[in-house]
């Protein structure tokens, strides 16, 4: 039985989400090149193979891909979904009929429940998966914002109308909870509200959301707290979308992102709003207006892959290398 030193716990490559197939956003096969005196592990979410084992105080887990290994006797832990939806989050799918399959699920579940409270007392973790679990729904991000981190005027309910909220108002829709697979609600991006909704836009929408009135900056951030370190990418705003605000949606060319130490000062406010929510990393997307950060986002599992990946090469360096100390 293997018991490796860092055990990466991931959405698998194939799994499909909104942005196609996950791939290897973490770039794991890049750290084992790079660390190979790391003995490292990769465990996938939703893998039909998983067999786990529990006996006293020792945890074993198999999978196809990484072979038996003592789960519980590793150094150090990355737990890092691409999404915390508990739909998109088990360590093994259901199987059988729906009756059976739902029965089934919720016993994975009560074992992903065990692991997640587990990992931080095994070993250390980049963030410990509880605390990045809750991390990934807004209010409770909303709740550790400090001046100069801002939010826009926000409204949140399941009052599809809003009334008087959005009267005069540019209003962007959002989910409550990450929903990286699962954005039906909303549809792909954020949707901008011009005008009062009516019954017509609002009708099919009786689930809890947040609106935000919209704000503009010629500039977006995506600033990664790594530890005691921060790295901020620059994203130029020219052309986006009138009707999808997402910086991103319009898709970003080597000439619109840029690493940048223009943003320095803000740097001790990001590293306190993350101990705030007991994150030891976490990715920050904000709209700086003056001396203000308004802040439309956190994640605990944020990437720099996609159309910023050329510039997000520091980052990950920097977070490998972070991991690879919290190994020892």
């Amino acid at each position: 039985m293997d018991s490796p030193d860092l055990v990466f716990l991931v959405t698998p490559p194939w799994r499909t989400t909104r942005a196609g197939d996950a791939g290897d956003y973490l770039a794991v096969a890049h750290f084992a090149a790079r660390f190979p005196e790391i003995e490292t592990r990769v465990v996938y979410f939703n893998d039909p193979s998983t067999e786990i084992t529990v006996v006293a105080d020792r945890t074993m887990l198999r999978q196809d891909g990484c072979g038996t290994i003592a789960l519980s006797g590793a150094s150090a832990y990355v737990y890092f979904p691409y999404s915390f939806e508990p739909e998109d989050l088990s360590l093994r799918p259901p199987e059988r009929a729906r009756d059976d399959g739902h029965w089934e699920h919720r016993q994975w579940r009560a074992i992903q429940a065990w692991i997640e409270h587990a990992l931080p007392v095994w070993g250390r973790c980049l963030n410990a998966p509880l605390k990045a679990r809750a991390a990934s729904n807004k209010l409770i991000q909303m709740s550790a914002f400090r001046l100069p981190m801002a939010v826009p005027p926000t409204w949140i309910g399941n009052d599809a109308t809003a009334g008087s909220f959005l009267k005069e108002r540019r209003a962007v829709a959002k989910n409550l909870s990450e929903g990286t697979f699962t954005g039906e609600l909303l549809g792909e991006g954020r949707i901008v509200l011009a005008r009062p909704a009516d019954e017509h836009d609002y009708k099919a929408r009786s689930a809890p959301i947040i609106l935000q009135e919209r704000v503009d900056a010629p500039v977006e951030l995506r600033a990664y707290v790594i530890g005691e370190r921060v790295l901020t990418l620059e994203m130029s705003r020219a052309g986006t979308d009138e009707a999808n605000p997402d910086v991103r949606a319009r898709g970003l060319g080597a000439s619109d992102v840029r690493l940048s130490e223009a943003w320095r000062h803000f740097d001790a406010d990001l590293v306190a709003c993350a101990r705030r929510l007991e994150l030891g990393y976490a990715v920050f997307d904000l709209m700086p207006v003056g001396e203000t950060l308004f802040v439309l986002e956190v994640n605990a599992n944020g990437v720099w892959t996609g159309t910023w990946e050329e510039a997000g090469a520091p980052v990950r360096d920097v977070l490998h290398e972070h991991i690879a100390q919290l190994v020892g």
